[in-house]
């Protein structure tokens, strides 16, 4: 499987993932003093209004091979799970994709966002944040928060790689299980399967095999130029390709 990936992406090779956009979070201060304690213990929460007033609407050259059809498109490559775009639903696939199973859905994801948008507001006595959901909207994008709450319902963390906790991931990041990357509105995830890593970003036809060391820059790089990258910790789901030594060799 390694050498087949590696034939089938080399002229991939040196191409960047869609890049994350940042999130600095614009709320005020009481909010970041007190219901943002309340709720993420001390984590500022970033609504979709905060990310869109972040981003800066560009998709990066490399962050897709062309046109993608999720709804055509196999979901399954050499034993990887790898959804294709749909729509807005960039979060679904990058959970899936990391769990490597069909396990969330848009309607899974808006029922979590409801609940934060009504916690956030109940932190505030009341009061809307903002005429719209702060972490859901009607087209399926979903904010950080949401794809939190997700992973922490399976037993997983999601850190941004710059906070305390995360401190000195980037000197090895192989020792880690996956990553979540975040730019132009576009979610997607990078695992470890086995021994190798894999980009599973759902604008790609295809699973990319990843270097470890290629793995290292990538992130460095990214960091240079913007995303927003988050480590993920706890033990993911086993994948059936992993009980097969030879399909990874």
């Amino acid at each position: 499987l390694a050498i087949a990936l590696v034939l089938f992406t080399c002229a991939q090779a040196h191409s960047h993932l869609t890049r994350p956009l940042q999130h600095r979070g614009g709320r005020s201060a009481f909010y970041q003093a007190k219901a943002t304690n309340i709720l993420r213990g001390g984590m500022v929460i970033h609504s979709l209004s905060d990310m869109r007033n972040d981003d800066d609407g560009k998709m990066p050259s490399g962050a897709m091979d062309g046109p993608i059809d999720g709804e055509k498109l196999p979901k399954s490559f050499m034993g990887i799970y790898h959804e294709k775009q749909i729509g807005s639903l960039c979060a679904v696939h990058c959970l899936n994709n990391l769990i490597q199973d069909a396990l969330f859905n848009e309607i899974e994801l808006a029922m979590i966002g409801q609940r934060l948008d009504q916690a956030e507001r109940a932190a505030l006595g009341g009061a809307a944040l903002e005429a719209e959901s702060a972490n859901v909207r009607a087209d399926g994008f979903f904010s950080i928060q949401v794809i939190q709450e997700a992973l922490q319902s399976r037993g997983l963390q999601m850190l941004p790689i710059d906070s305390g906790d995360a401190r000195g991931v980037l000197k090895d990041p192989t020792k880690e299980v996956a990553f979540i990357c975040n730019r132009s509105e576009h979610w997607f995830s990078l695992r470890r399967i086995g021994q190798y890593w894999f980009d599973l970003n759902s604008m790609r036809p295809q699973p990319t095999l990843i270097s470890d060391t290629h793995l290292a820059m990538m992130l460095m790089q990214h960091r240079a130029d913007g995303y927003s990258v988050f480590v993920v910790r706890g033990r993911l789901p086993a994948v059936r390709l992993e009980g097969d030594a030879r399909a990874l060799a």
